[in-house]
């Protein structure tokens, strides 16, 4: 039985960071149910990979592609502020849509260093920066010594021999739960991170939605943004269950998101995904937010008054 083929492709650039490493993941971890193809003419499958924004300007090159190859589209967007008008897959998914699913990060092949760690100081941990969201400042008032809640700016003062890397690795492999607290975009790579090192993610973003594979509510938490305060009592009601929780959120990433399954898992979750043959008015409609207004109140700012935009660059 022959797999179907599929064809990587960006609406913005081919350069961008995001397509740049699945491709070189496909390289080195080819999908086991898709076969990859070069020529976009050839594809049953063209996946749109990208890292930014994808605004109202990119359907009528959705469209374009759709009436030149008959393929079925979809996209795999990073993008802090996803605009899921396309069918497929978002690691910031804030929105159920009918079309488009929640998913992980793409990590690279690297292994956490100390991620095999039998020492567990830390209750919880928290390094990163603080300024990407206000719920990050409330992270820090939960600072201890079994506990570190800091910005990546204070890591030099707090642990020796720092390396951001390196430190930051080693304090994850030796808390029981990690907090992974939203920033710029609903979601944060460091979900994944952690499931990745066997830790239990503690989750704290109200508006994103979880991937529709594996059992959230058996590996990780999941605290309400109000209730950021109440993170050391609900960790410490939860220890017991840490090590079992971890090893599932391991088991869940080797799964479905670690490299060598990626593809696999995104191209099978996007198959169950119904691709509509052209870009209707109301699929546009139901995936609009405030964030196109500001984008398209741009756009028109630019076109009446073009010298004052050059000026105020």
């Amino acid at each position: 039985m022959s797999r179907p083929s599929f064809f990587l492709s960006s609406l913005v650039s081919e350069q961008n960071p995001t397509l740049r490493r699945l491709a070189a993941l496909v390289a080195r971890h080819p999908p086991k149910r898709y076969a990859l193809t070069e020529r976009r003419r050839h594809a049953e499958i063209i996946l749109f990979v990208e890292s930014g924004y994808i605004g109202l300007e990119s359907i009528r090159k959705v469209r374009a592609v759709w009436h030149e190859t008959g393929a079925d589209i979809y996209i795999f967007s990073e993008s802090d502020w996803p605009f899921a008008f396309i069918p497929g897959l978002y690691c910031s998914l804030t929105r159920a849509l009918p079309w488009a699913r929640s998913w992980a990060f793409l990590l690279d092949d690297e292994e956490p260093s100390e991620g095999e760690s039998r020492d567990h100081p830390y209750l919880f941990s928290f390094i990163g920066r603080l300024s990407t969201h206000p719920l990050r400042e409330k992270i820090r008032r939960l600072d201890g010594v079994d506990r570190p809640c800091l910005d990546v700016s204070e890591g030099p003062k707090r642990f020796k021999d720092w390396d951001y890397k390196r430190t930051a690795s080693r304090v994850l492999s030796e808390s029981r739960f990690v907090l992974c607290p939203r920033g710029i975009g609903s979601s944060t790579i460091r979900v994944f991170e952690t499931m990745r090192a066997g830790r239990v993610p503690v989750i704290i973003s109200d508006a994103w939605i979880e991937p529709p594979v594996g059992d959230w509510s058996s590996f990780s938490l999941r605290v309400p943004e109000r209730d950021v305060e109440h993170i050391p009592e609900i960790c410490a009601r939860h220890l017991h269950l840490a090590t079992s929780m971890g090893e599932l959120a391991r088991r869940t990433f080797a799964q479905f998101f670690s490299p060598a399954t990626f593809l696999d898992s995104a191209l099978d979750v996007i198959r169950l995904v119904a691709p509509h043959p052209t870009l209707r008015f109301s699929t546009v409609a139901q995936a609009f937010s405030a964030r196109e207004i500001k984008t398209i109140a741009h756009h028109l700012r630019r076109t009446i008054f073009p010298d004052h935009s050059r000026s105020a660059a």
